[in-house]
């Protein structure tokens, strides 16, 4: 517990320090709060101006479900029944018992809400998840949005905007927490499994009722669920406990996940375990794959010998994962030291080999064309401006990329100074896509530690990416139709459309020594095939632009690239 508590104590003063302490110190001084409340209050006030009654009287049967080792004395149980009597949807049930086992027993409802003690949904939240359930029957795993409620006063403060479904940050934290709702032959089913329950709380004491078990349940229902909906809306409210206990479950959870996930990845038969991540709360996913796939290392280069050198060198000298080649597709360079260095380099390690591309600068051309020479089943495109620092960058690339349903994975960039060049791709940003938390300091760990989690997200930068042949194949490869902008993340969005994911993977962390205030449309030539292929992004993935990036939400901001609040 105490070294849960320090670690705690510990993120939050790199939080304070990190640029300024921005998002740490507007909570800490109550302004981010105080602005967060006048947001919710004309929220909600939209909403109940736009509520006309409700359509779907009866139709859901819920159980509101209370899981208490010691069970709940009759004060409490009035207090719970005070506190869902202000619904406006009526048909549910209270069940207040012991175990999970026993809840499956009593429970009778069409859907479940598994709150804990304290937290409480908005007046007419029952109602928008039986609407939801209506629109769509075939969704059996619902979660929301969610803020917190301060001990003494109640009030709402720390909003958690969540994406959709997302499988990898979900292997990283417990994002969806309590928030969730659930069909009931989805989770009797699991509750049923046989010892596998018993095998999970043998290895690290979970009891039934222990901090970690919502993350088991949802866990296995990820496994089995027909649909998981989110619903970008805060309709969950979490009240805040006493700092010791919240310390306390926090431990609790810390404790029991990596126990917990990896019991899932043995369902899914991955050859991977999970440990406790830096952050408390998180996890760290470590994979034992059999055999060391050969990657093929992508690199387009004219000229600048010194950048090239220090790409290459980097990993040569550097990289844990040996079983790779480097493939340097030469453009049209125009010095004699630049032949003279692909020489040197040739000759110091028989794994540089050399090809040479006859036609003016095309990055989509270019890549696809070193593609066909590569012998590798995965494929790494780099930028010759980058520096590997992390000696299992590649590695961990790989291994990722060896996932089921893993079509592309991307790596945490900083620029030389330090600062976070590229930590995944939100769609949207400036009207057509944007990298996120760019130019923030290193250390930052951002908004619910997104900038350090693994996760799926819609795209990331070509920079740096690594794609599995495969996939690389089943998506055409980077479409041509973008010579130089958007070529890597309509990449990702085919990817997308093919039915994988893309990871952005933090561990894997590299320099792009691209300049910050350089911008890449510095002539009127640029600026016009700029917004050329802006154009055509637009036209080309218009749905998506319009629906939001499911890996992001609508309520926060496509103007800034720290996941602030929309205003």
């Amino acid at each position: 517990m105490f070294a849960t508590i320090k670690a705690l104590l510990k993120e939050e003063m790199i939080r304070i320090r990190v640029c300024g302490g921005r998002d740490t110190l507007a909570r800490l001084s109550g302004k981010e709060n105080r602005a967060y409340r006048e947001w919710y209050r004309k929220t909600e006030t939209k909403r109940a101006e736009k509520q006309t009654g409700s359509a779907w009287r009866d139709t859901v049967f819920w159980d509101i479900i209370y899981i208490e080792e010691n069970g709940a004395g009759a004060g409490r149980r009035r207090r719970r029944l005070r506190q869902w009597g202000r619904q406006t949807y009526t048909n549910w049930r209270l069940l207040c018992v012991k175990t999970l086992e026993e809840a499956r027993q009593a429970a009778s409802g069409d859907y479940a809400l598994f709150p804990a003690d304290g937290d409480v949904l908005a007046a007419d939240g029952l109602e928008i998840l039986t609407g939801v359930i209506e629109k769509d029957p075939s969704a059996d795993f619902l979660y929301t949005d969610e803020d917190e409620r301060t001990v003494w006063r109640r009030l709402p403060v720390r909003p958690h905007f969540k994406p959709d479904y997302n499988e990898e940050l979900f292997a990283s934290c417990d994002y969806i927490r309590r928030a969730f709702a659930l069909k009931r032959e989805l989770w009797t089913s699991a509750v049923q499994r046989p010892g596998e329950k018993e095998q999970a709380e043998k290895k690290c004491g979970i009891a039934a009722a222990g901090a970690g078990w919502t993350y088991g349940l949802l866990l296995w229902c990820t496994e089995r669920a027909e649909k998981i909906l989110h619903i970008p809306r805060i309709l969950y409210h979490d009240r805040r406990r006493v700092f010791w206990k919240e310390w306390k479950r926090t431990a609790e959870a810390w404790r029991e996940g990596p126990v917990l996930l990896t019991e899932h990845y043995r369902r899914e038969g991955l050859p991977a375990r999970a440990v406790k991540g830096r952050w408390a709360g998180t996890w760290r996913t470590e994979f034992h794959w059999q055999g060391r796939p050969l990657v093929s290392i992508i690199i387009p280069n004219k000229d600048h010998a010194d950048d090239l050198n220090r790409c290459v060198d980097s990993i040569l000298q550097r990289s844990e994962y040996q079983d790779y080649e480097i493939i340097i597709v030469e453009n049209s360079s125009e010095r004699e030291e630049t032949f003279e260095n692909y020489r040197r380099l040739q000759e110091k390690d028989a794994r540089v080999r050399l090809v040479t591309w006859e036609g003016e600068f095309h990055y989509s051309k270019i890549n696809n064309y070193g593609v066909g020479f590569a012998k590798g089943e995965y494929l790494l495109f780099l930028n010759n401006d980058t520096e590997l620092i992390s000696p299992a960058a590649i590695g961990r690339m790989a291994d990722y990329c060896r996932c089921p349903g893993v079509g592309a994975v991307g790596a945490k960039l900083y620029y030389a100074d330090g600062s976070i060049q590229h930590a995944g791709v939100v769609i949207g940003y400036g009207g057509t896509a944007g990298h996120a938390f760019i130019t923030m300091p290193g250390a930052y760990v951002g908004y619910e530690r997104r900038a350090v989690l693994a996760q799926d997200v819609s795209a990331v930068t070509g920079a740096c990416l690594m794609s599995g042949r495969d996939a690389f194949e089943e998506a055409g490869g980077f479409s041509e139709a973008f010579r130089v902008a958007f070529n890597d993340i309509d990449y990702c969005l085919k990817i997308k459309e093919n039915g994988k994911r893309t990871v952005y993977l933090p561990d894997s962390e590299w320099f792009h020594f691209e300049s910050k205030s350089r911008g890449y449309e510095d002539t009127e030539e640029k600026r016009l095939r700029f917004a050329e292929e802006s154009a055509k992004f637009r036209e080309k993935w218009r749905d998506i632009l319009v629906a939001g990036d499911p890996c992001y939400n609508p309520n926060l901001s496509l103007e800034r690239a720290d996941f602030a609040r929309k205003a």
